[in-house]
């Protein structure tokens, strides 16, 4: 949350936290350190987290949560 905070002082630009996010508590401090968004990658093809229980966490928090417009599976 310090690097993200260093960061947003010295940019005019979104900044996008990628890398290490664990869950919706991770998200949640991340955007109040100044994230514009946060990256979800590793932690969604894991067991530990569900994608559904994330965006609930998200939501509880205040945090916006952008809704999918269209599902595609198998591509």
């Amino acid at each position: 949350t310090e690097l993200i905070e260093a960061v947003t002082r010295e940019v005019d630009i979104p900044v996008i936290a990628s890398g290490g996010a664990a869950g919706g508590t991770h998200a949640t401090e991340a955007v109040r350190s100044g994230a514009t968004a946060v990256a979800f990658a590793k932690a969604l093809h894991s067991d530990s987290t569900d994608f559904g229980q994330l965006r609930q966490e998200l939501k509880q928090a205040g945090i916006p949560v952008r809704t999918p417009k269209k599902v595609v599976v198998g591509v």
